[in-house]
């Protein structure tokens, strides 16, 4: 009789404790598929935008190295720079450090705390929201970078043929000349 008891109740927490650990595994599936991707733990260019994609839709960013270089018995300081050609991403994003808020007249005025929150957006994302057609030359910008996939090695391929250049996610205008 005490066997019984026994096995009924076990059976009893069985099918109490099975369903609801499937419930929580269920929900872990569905914060795992809703999570956003971070773009900002991504690899960074800083430099002046040289070419804001009108061309063929790629986007140059020039880099500039300080060293110094010994000439006779005294260091001289030179410069080097170094062009970087990306591709825009498909949904590449485009962020301001720049507060976007001004007076009719176009002078920048202090924004209400209401008015910084509805410029930055939802996320967790640098700067404000801006677009593409806000992108000049000259302009000092941050490029978060993604590497391009490796083709395989099948020659009919359909990956093959992609672009082999990094691609831009977000890309975030420091300043202006």
């Amino acid at each position: 009789m005490r066997i019984t008891r026994r096995i009924a109740a076990f059976v009893v927490a069985l099918l109490i404790v099975i369903p609801a650990t499937t419930a929580q595994e269920s929900d872990k599936d569905k914060a795992k598929t809703t999570k956003k991707e971070n773009l900002t733990v991504l690899p960074t260019i800083t430099g002046t935008l040289v070419n804001p994609g009108s061309d063929k839709g790629h986007l140059v960013i020039r880099v500039t190295e300080n060293f110094l270089e010994i000439s006779g018995r005294r260091p001289v300081q030179r410069q080097r720079h170094k062009d970087f050609d990306l591709s825009p991403g498909d949904d590449m994003v485009v962020r301001t450090k720049i507060v976007p808020i001004f007076y009719e007249n176009g002078k920048p005025r202090k924004p209400t705390p209401k008015e910084l929150k509805e410029a930055k957006g939802e996320g967790n994302l640098p700067g404000y929201l801006s677009e593409l057609g806000n992108l000049k030359k000259d302009q000092i910008v941050t490029a978060y970078v993604q590497q391009p996939r490796k083709p395989s090695g099948k020659k009919d391929d359909a990956d093959a043929l992609v672009d082999t250049k990094p691609k831009v996610r977000m890309i975030v205008i420091e300043r202006e000349p």
